[in-house]
């Protein structure tokens, strides 16, 4: 798995796999395998230590709010309120308008189309089908390009649903990040300086 995105990148096979699952059970065997190590990826994801912990630094010091007087105060924090219902409602819209169906799958194959993977919108695996046939006489080493085909042709079906989100244009997003990386235009926006 790809510690940043929790993908399939690598897949390694025993040459004894035959012997140790079989025709029969290798597809089993193979799902199960990559459904813990996104597990694993996901509790590891979930519990980094530090993550949340670390607070970005503060580009307007208590100092500076105070020195502002409690008319300032309030309607500062009015156009705060304000600017965060914004993106609130820009983040609702593009995630209704851009955001793939969360019960649509996406599914990929190897281009001799024996080895079938199916995601959902999450990237997790839904369903692999292998074709026993071809299974059967396939050498290991063309079982693991196979299956990173299918794999890569899956998540290149995924990325594909999520172009149209991420290229919608978030005004009041852009306007906070703006806001938050130059502490002398914040500073200017709170004392109402700039309309």
């Amino acid at each position: 798995m790809d510690p940043s995105s929790g993908r399939v990148v690598d897949f390694r096979l025993s040459a004894l796999w035959r012997d140790k699952v079989g025709v029969a059970g290798f597809t089993d065997a193979l799902a199960s395998a990559v459904t813990k190590a996104r597990l694993s990826y996901l509790e590891a994801v979930t519990t980094k230590p530090g993550d949340r912990d670390q607070s970005t630094p503060s580009v307007l010091s208590a100092e500076d709010w105070e020195r502002l007087p409690l008319g300032q105060q309030l309607a500062a924090l009015g156009r705060l309120t304000d600017l965060l219902d914004a993106v609130t409602t820009e983040a609702a819209h593009v995630l209704q308008c851009g955001q793939p169906n969360p019960t649509v799958d996406y599914a990929g194959s190897d281009p001799r189309h024996v080895v079938r993977i199916t995601l959902n919108v999450s990237g997790a695996l839904v369903r692999l089908t292998i074709a026993e046939d071809w299974l059967a006489g396939a050498s290991t080493a063309r079982v693991v390009q196979a299956v990173k085909d299918a794999f890569e042709s899956a998540y290149a079906s995924l990325d594909s649903a999520h172009e149209p989100a991420l290229a919608t244009a978030t005004p009041a997003a852009d306007r906070v990040l703006a806001l938050a990386s130059n502490p002398q235009v914040l500073r200017g926006w709170l004392r109402q300086e700039e309309h």
